[in-house]
C-alpha cells in the first residue's frame, strides 16, 4: 500500500467513524423521544369505598384509602410505625381537596382533633376518645378549608404523640413533609445515550491510534 493510498485509507476510516458515532447518537436520541412521547398519564375520579363493617359520612373513609379531589395531594401518616407512639411524619402540608391517609402499624391508636378547628371546618377524626385502632387499620380525611388541624392519639398524648396537617394555598418548597424529592431525575434513556457516546468515542480514538500508529500498511513484504 502506497502512502498515498495509506492516507486517503486513514482519512476513510475516520469519516466513516465519524459518521457511525453521530449515527448512534441520532439513534439514541430518536429512541429518547420515543420513549418520552410513549409515556401518558391517566387520571381518574371515583367516589371513595369502604371496606368491613365501618361506616363513613362525607369526605371521609375507615378501612381503606382515600383520593383527593382535583387539584389536592394525597399524603400518608404512619401512626405508631415500629412500636413507636408517634405520627410519622409528625407534621403534613397539603393544598385544599387533599386527602391524608393514616395507616396503623402498631395497635391501641386513633386519630382525634385537639383544639378549635379552622373556620368552616369540620372533622371528628376517628371517633370517641376511647375508641381505638389495631395494626393494619387505615382512616382517610380530605380536608377543603384552608388552617392547621392538630390531633392526638387520645391514649399516648402524654408522651408526645401527636400531630398536625397544615392546609395552606400553595405547597412549600418540597411539598412539604412527606411529600416527593426534589432531585433532578435523569432519565434512563438519557443515560444509555451518554454510555453510547462515551463507548463510541473511546473505540473511534483506540482504533485511529492504532490504524496512525501502524499505517494501515498490511502487505506482505517483497523479498
Amino acid at each position: 500500500m502506497t502512502d498515498g493510498n495509506a492516507g486517503l485509507s486513514r482519512r476513510g476510516f475516520l469519516t466513516a467513524a465519524g459518521t457511525a458515532v453521530a449515527a448512534a447518537g441520532t439513534a439514541a436520541a430518536q429512541e429518547d423521544g420515543n420513549t418520552t412521547a410513549g409515556n401518558e398519564t391517566t387520571t381518574a375520579s371515583g367516589n371513595q369505598t369502604m371496606s368491613g363493617n365501618e361506616t363513613a359520612s362525607g369526605d371521609e373513609s375507615a378501612g381503606g384509602s382515600g383520593s383527593g379531589s382535583s387539584g389536592g395531594v394525597e399524603r400518608e401518616v404512619i401512626v405508631g410505625p415500629e412500636g413507636e407512639l408517634v405520627f410519622d411524619p409528625e407534621t403534613v402540608e397539603v393544598t385544599p381537596g387533599s386527602t391524608v391517609t393514616w395507616v396503623w402499624e402498631s395497635d391501641n391508636h386513633n386519630v382525634v382533633p385537639d383544639g378549635e378547628l379552622p373556620e368552616g371546618a369540620s372533622w371528628e377524626g376517628t371517633g370517641g376518645d376511647s375508641e381505638t385502632f389495631d395494626t393494619g387499620y387505615e382512616y382517610s380525611h380530605t380536608f377543603t378549608e384552608l388552617g392547621t388541624y392538630d390531633y392526638v392519639c387520645v391514649p399516648h398524648a402524654s408522651v408526645g404523640m401527636v400531630g398536625a396537617v397544615e392546609v395552606v394555598e400553595e405547597l412549600s418548597s418540597g411539598g412539604g413533609e412527606g411529600g416527593g424529592s426534589n432531585i433532578p431525575q435523569v432519565p434512563d434513556s438519557a443515560k444509555s445515550l451518554g454510555v453510547a457516546t462515551t463507548f463510541s468515542m473511546i473505540s473511534v480514538l483506540g482504533l485511529a491510534y492504532f490504524f496512525m500508529k501502524y499505517g494501515g500498511d498490511y502487505e506482505t513484504p517483497d523479498n
